[in-house]
């Protein structure tokens, strides 16, 4: 599967987080490969700078998401092989399955295996845990299944813990099913582990993190995605009397409405920290929480049986085939369960019903959490189907015993296959459609990024929403030496990891670099460049601005001089 996605289609990172992310793993950031990357925890960024300080020239971090990716596919397809041969099941059945599993896999998840985001790939490694939990028979497959939801924590640890709730409710069912009073120890002491993996990892990640240096930047970190993801940010003539009281001025509100907040020093943890709690409560006190929980209850509902066809990659966001096929497979699973006359007595069948349901009350209160909050991007949603569906597939498969039922179970397999098959074309038009897109969006890019890595002797600042745009290519062109560049704000932002950049070139501060001769702002060509003038001129700096060159035909090279005092 990875050979045929590999010849099709080109590998990207996603998002230019993860462009980022790469960055400073790889060493291009900073000039050294880093483990403090900030959005994952140090310990699995550590081991993947120590990749690159032993190999700088390859692309690690990639490898790491899509060999985990594909790996959580093959542990999949691997283990529901064994169950079924175990179970006596007929080749062509398990032929079946598997062709099944591997249309499923490829209808939904092929344009996440392409366009690759490490919250997808902690999914999958959650998912596949759930997974060999649920139909584990050994101490290997729940060993296996710690280590994964370990290094899905290591690596985004909000996603692992949205979806650790679907484990634990994996891990209930095969308690349950198991109908052994005295398994609740070794699934008391299964789970004592697995909390304490991730105990141990918060801790190390603490403790890398503790300098009070670094407690700034999470702090500054946490309150910045808490304006920029979820809050806003208050307009400046309506709340000018806060802005007033905590000392920004308009110019500087100014910078964090184009996210080029980096030019600023006064704008640091505690200011973004101000702004998120005004606006929290601003906008508490604009809508009820009962009235956003009635909405998101009813874009709940019609999510889940809305079966619009999918256009592009993300939006206009559809939830099919996700949907469909997670509703094919709850039909299934109930349906083998509650006639199944020959392995379980009437109490049991309907216990199992209860769980399945209690699935679903899981995942869907994991809905009603990301809808009501608003945020709600398909790699999140489609992540909370997947962890459906997996769970769904292993109770399934532990229903395979023998030749009861065979004539449902392959009718299902069949309807399932179907399903997915339908939405197979759709999914790969849209990855190409994606790929020639992305293609055409990343060209004047890559022409501005040639162009500052031939001016070697320059540093380039770029305005931030004139760089989200791009999305790195996998394993082509890898280049791991130090970049010449950086944007004007993000998430690493006034961290160490940005002190340790501009040391390398000879300056402390963003503001005062830009009035070096050897340093130039780069903007989109044709967008107004009077708020970084303003910016100046509120801090007693008079400046020109310049234009230099143009770059890609979308990008314009400034230079910013201090006027002489008239």
């Amino acid at each position: 599967m990875a050979l045929t996605v590999g010849l099709l289609f080109d590998f990207y990172f996603d998002l230019n987080d993860d462009v980022l992310m790469k960055d400073i793993l790889s060493g291009a950031y900073t000039g050294t490969p880093a483990g403090h990357n900030i959005q994952m925890l140090y310990p699995v960024s550590a081991l993947i700078s120590l990749f690159y300080r032993l190999f700088r020239g390859a692309d690690w971090y990639g490898i790491f998401l899509c060999g985990a990716q594909f790996c959580c596919i093959f542990l999949i397809l691997w283990r529901s092989l064994v169950m079924l041969r175990r179970a006596g099941v007929q080749v062509w059945q398990r032929v079946l399955v598997v062709l099944t599993e591997t249309v499923v896999i490829l209808s939904v998840l092929l344009p996440h295996l392409v366009y690759v985001q490490y919250t997808v790939t902690v999914a999958l490694l959650s998912g596949t845990a759930a997974f060999l939990f649920l139909t584990g028979e050994s101490r290997k497959n729940d060993l296996t299944a710690c280590i994964m939801i370990w290094l899905a924590y290591l690596i985004r640890s909000e996603m692992l813990l949205l979806t650790l709730p679907v484990v634990a409710v994996a891990l209930l069912i095969r308690w349950r099913m198991e109908q052994q009073g005295g398994q609740l120890r070794k699934y008391i002491l299964l789970g004592v582990i697995l909390l304490a993996g991730i105990a141990a990892g918060a801790l190390a990640n603490r403790l890398a993190y503790s300098s009070p240096q670094w407690q700034e930047v999470v702090s500054f970190f946490d309150h910045r995605t808490e304006v920029y993801d979820f809050q806003g940010i208050p307009a400046y003539q309506e709340n000018r009397a806060f802005y007033d009281s905590i000392g920004l001025s308009e110019d500087e509100q100014a910078l964090l409405v184009n996210y080029n907040f980096g030019l600023d020093q006064e704008i640091d943890a505690d200011c973004m920290g101000k702004i998120a709690d005004y606006a929290a409560a601003h906008n508490a006190d604009e809508k009820p929480l009962a009235e956003k929980a009635q909405a998101a209850l009813k874009a709940y509902i019609y999510r889940l049986h809305h079966l619009g066809e999918p256009q592009t990659f993300e939006y206009p966001q559809t939830d099919a085939p996700w949907n469909l096929l997670t509703a094919v497979l709850f039909l299934a699973a109930l349906a083998l369960y509650l006639t199944d006359h020959t392995h379980q007595s009437g109490r049991a069948r309907y216990r199992i019903v209860l769980w399945v349901f209690l699935l679903f009350a899981a995942d869907s209160a994991l809905w009603g959490y990301i809808l009501i909050r608003g945020r709600d991007p398909i790699r999140i949603t489609h992540s909370l189907y997947l962890m459906e569906m997996v769970v769904l597939g292993g109770l399934i498969l532990k229903q395979v015993r023998g030749n009861a039922q065979q004539r449902m179970r392959s009718i299902f397999a069949v309807l399932l296959l179907v399903c997915a098959a339908v939405y197979l074309p759709s999914a790969y038009h849209i990855t190409a459609a994606e790929q020639q897109e992305r293609a055409q969006v990343n060209a004047p890019y890559q022409e501005m990024y040639s162009y500052c890595r031939a001016h070697a002797d320059s540093f380039y600042f770029m305005d931030v929403y004139s760089s989200v745009s791009y999305s790195e290519k996998m394993f082509a062109d890898v280049d791991n030496t130090l970049e010449n560049y950086d944007i004007m704000g993000g998430w690493a932002c006034k961290s160490p990891l940005q002190t340790q950049k501009y040391a390398a070139f000879g300056f402390t501060d963003m503001q005062s670099a830009l009035l070096q001769d050897h340093v130039y702002f780069i903007e989109s060509a044709g967008e107004d460049t009077s708020w970084i003038v303003k910016y100046y001129q509120a801090q007693g700096i008079q400046i020109s601005i310049q234009k230099t060159d143009t770059v890609g035909g979308s990008f314009a090279v400034y230079q910013l001089k201090k006027a002489e005092m008239q």
